[in-house]
């Protein structure tokens, strides 16, 4: 057994996803002992604990009953779940050109155009799993506001009737938001995969006039039934 030489840093670590409670561990030989989990690596089969005497305790994960090693793999899956630096999420903003209107031919043979240009605009956001775990039941959550001025007479309009530029005289901001979510079954080890959020269309004359905001909460199903949430912060 090693020396402890910072307990309440260590406690904290083996606490930090949740698990702040002692847990016992039975070894296959029927010896059982009160820790609780700093780390555990499937990749090399160890795992780390914190006794309850106070010492930290390395060893290798098939030692254990099949119940601690069930939970040792749920635990190392939370683990990585809640790392910033082991599950990222990156969201980036996207606008593409769409045309709404009519084309034709006038009186005259010249062409006729009321065509107006407008953007739609979406967030494709990439996930990766940075850790050498599978993680499964993922859920990502998310909420979207977008903001644009226009002049008051055609705030009504917004998102569907493509208003014109901003007029200086009776400018308002108006808000349009778009919530939805994004199940991802399975995501492999050192993995990634990307979606995109459903678009909105915003009138593309008044683009300099836009701004957006996308907040996103991942959660994650456990074994056991219960459920991780984090809340992704995004620049």
């Amino acid at each position: 057994m090693k020396t402890l030489i910072a307990p309440l840093y260590l406690m904290a670590a083996a606490t930090a996803f949740g698990f702040q409670e002692l847990r016992q561990f039975t070894l296959e030989d029927g010896s059982a002992f009160n820790a609780a989990v700093i780390d555990c690596d499937s990749h090399v089969g160890k795992v780390d604990l914190l006794a309850e005497g106070g010492a930290t305790v390395t060893a290798g994960i098939a030692v254990f009953s099949e119940n601690d090693r069930d939970y040792l793999k749920q635990w190392e899956m939370c683990d990585r779940f809640m790392s910033p630096t082991q599950f990222v999420v990156i969201a980036r903003f996207t606008a593409d050109r769409v045309l709404h209107g009519e084309a034709g031919k006038g009186e005259n043979g010249d062409a006729l155009n009321m065509v107006c240009d407008a953007c739609a605009y979406r967030y494709n956001v990439t996930i990766h799993n940075l850790s050498d775990v599978d993680l499964e039941n993922v859920t990502l959550n998310y909420h979207i506001l977008y903001k644009q001025k226009c002049s008051a007479s055609e705030s009504l309009s917004f998102a569907q009737q493509y208003p014109s530029p901003a007029a200086a005289e009776g400018e308002v901001t108006v808000s349009y938001a778009v919530d939805g979510s994004i199940p991802v079954p399975r995501l492999e080890a050192n993995g990634w995969k990307m979606y995109a959020t459903e678009p909105v269309v915003l009138t593309d004359a008044n683009a300099d006039f836009s701004s957006s905001l996308i907040v996103i909460t991942a959660s994650m199903e456990t074994p056991d039934g219960d459920k991780l949430t984090r809340l992704i912060e995004l620049p």
